[in-house]
């Protein structure tokens, strides 16, 4: 069971409980415009509930109104809990936005799927827009929770019953996909697939989840490596525990473990949720530290709720802002909600951080966002959560509807997939500053850009990398360019790959023992933009006459 399995308009049925037989009339005939057929009306919530109770199956969508006489929609809904009510809902009311939002939070405390809320008067208009959102599948309409033992969960980790799936976040200028979320679902034999909420917190009280955390970074791992023999080179952003961070060896294995594999710990974003409260704040903030010190980055995600406070971002060094779902859908609607999200958001740009906006789920939530300064965004409206073997066609998909439809005034640079680079330059630099500006020209210029800070992190980078070039400082600190650029010769895979040795040493001495030791090209330090292109063009081009 790896797929989400959508209901059709033909079969989906369709519940519309209110008080008001003009009401009930209403939505009856705009739902059958909209191509609806199966609709049943009640006028109040004891019909509606006797209805559920004798049905061979629970309906689809309800629209529940919340102003009944006998029955408030309140009530209805514990009704709803007691059945284990397996389909969504959408509330209707003439109360204000405010009350409406609090039943929907209410609803969702009830673990029940909910698609919205719509104020009265209702019109056509609103009803299309809100249905638009609603897809039915495995994850919108869960069954009874099944409870599960630490055991089953260890088997599954050994078996190989956790699979990542991985949901893109888009850059709200222009489109280009910059990232990806890796979120993990349990295949599990009997009753399919099984959403983290259920285990994350069995993996968290069994000391479980550490190898969860692992397994998952291996796994996404592996298959960067795939992506990238496909011209697919992505940013990666993991899920960490609270409990993960209590670790103090935590830092060092997640870091050896990305660089084994052969990516940086700047590729990586580790974001933090704070579902529970930290057990030792310095051992926490110890483990962070170090994680930013190596380079990884760091994500505050879901801010807002759960623990996640101003404290954090006092305490933490984060770079990366997730605004939470709850602060950005309907937020071009309700009021609340936005200054929730414009507070939020004028927060993270005060701290200079990457801001990202999750829950984008309408055409309406998007163009929101991209109004606003916000930099990236992820939700349904671009992306569910998708296994490994549809990435691929999905860029492409993405790509067209960027060019087509989001963004049709950018489409020459939009519609260029991640595939479509000139190629991937190694760039190897100890300097931090230098390294950057490096990366940043080449990128500019179409280049993929992996880089390292060192000779020894070059190397590892090189087990599962075949760059079209490398730019490589002489002066490392372990291994030098020179002794490295002779290593990599002595090989058949790097005999012929262009090597520009930069140095800041301009000499004739330098530059003979550069070309003696197997370098394609020399640079001389300082150079201006123009000087690192041509030198770049030259080397490439040196090789394609050979």
């Amino acid at each position: 069971m790896t797929s989400e399995s959508p209901v059709s308009k033909s079969t989906a049925d369709i519940l519309v409980v209110d008080d008001d037989p003009f009401m009930l009339k209403l939505l009856q005939r705009i739902l059958s415009v909209q191509g609806y057929s199966r609709i049943t009306t009640c006028l109040s919530g004891r019909a509606a509930l006797d209805f559920i109770d004798g049905g061979p199956r629970h309906p689809a969508l309800i629209f529940l109104d919340l102003n009944m006489p006998e029955m408030d929609g309140i009530e209805f809904v514990r009704h709803l809990v007691q059945r284990h009510f397996s389909g969504n809902l959408i509330l209707i009311s003439g109360e204000d936005l405010r009350m409406l939002s609090t039943a929907q939070r209410l609803v969702e405390a009830h673990q029940i799927a909910i698609v919205g809320h719509l104020q009265k008067p209702l019109t056509p208009e609103s009803i299309a827009t809100m249905l638009a959102s609603w897809e039915p599948s495995l994850e919108q309409v869960p069954l009874i929770k099944k409870q599960y033992t630490a055991a089953e969960l260890q088997q599954a980790i050994e078996q190989g019953q956790l699979v990542n799936y991985y949901q893109p976040k888009v850059a709200l200028n222009n489109g280009r996909v910059a990232g990806l979320e890796v979120l993990v679902r349990w295949h599990h034999p009997a009753d399919g697939v099984v959403m983290p909420d259920t285990f994350i917190v069995l993996a968290e009280d069994n000391q479980l989840i550490d190898t969860l955390a692992h397994k998952v970074l291996d796994q996404a791992l592996k298959q960067h490596v795939q992506w990238a023999q496909q011209g697919i080179n992505l940013p990666l952003a993991v899920n960490i525990s609270m409990e993960n961070l209590a670790s103090l060896d935590f830092a060092d294995s997640f870091s050896a473990q990305v660089i084994t594999a052969g990516l940086l710990p700047k590729d990586v974003t580790l974001e933090i949720t704070e579902s529970r409260a930290m057990k030792d704040p310095a051992v926490t903030l110890d483990t962070l530290t170090r994680l930013r010190l190596k380079r990884f980055i760091l994500s505050i995600d879901d801010f807002g709720t759960g623990h996640s406070s101003l404290a954090q971002l006092r305490d933490i060094p984060f770079d990366e802002f997730k605004i939470d779902k709850s602060f950005v859908n309907g937020a071009w609607a309700d009021k609340r909600i936005k200054v929730m999200f414009d507070t939020s958001l004028n927060l993270a740009q005060q701290l200079n951080m990457q801001v990202v906006a999750e829950g984008v789920e309408s055409q309406r939530d998007w163009d929101f966002v991209r109004q606003t300064p916000c930099d990236y965004a992820q939700g349904y409206f671009i992306a569910k959560p998708m296994r490994a073997e549809n990435l691929p066609e999905w860029i492409a998909e993405w790509n067209e509807r960027v060019r087509r439809e989001l963004f049709p005034e950018t489409a020459t640079n939009a519609s260029k997939a991640p595939d479509k680079t000139k190629g991937t330059v190694l760039v190897v630099e100890d300097h931090e500053f230098q390294r950057r500006i490096q990366s940043k020209i080449l990128r500019e210029e179409g280049y993929t850009i992996v880089s390292a800070a060192n000779a020894v992190e070059a190397m590892k980078v090189l087990r599962n990398l075949r760059p079209l070039l490398i730019l490589l400082d002489i002066d490392l600190p372990d291994l030098d360019g020179l002794q490295l650029t002779r290593r990599l010769r002595s090989t058949t895979i790097f005999r012929t790959t262009p090597v520009v040795i930069v140095s800041g040493v301009n000499d004739k001495a330098t530059i003979e023992k550069s070309r003696s030791a197997g370098a394609t090209m020399f640079l001389a330090k300082p150079f201006d933009r123009k000087a690192l292109i041509d030198k770049v063009q030259a080397a490439l081009a040196v090789v394609n006459k050979s």
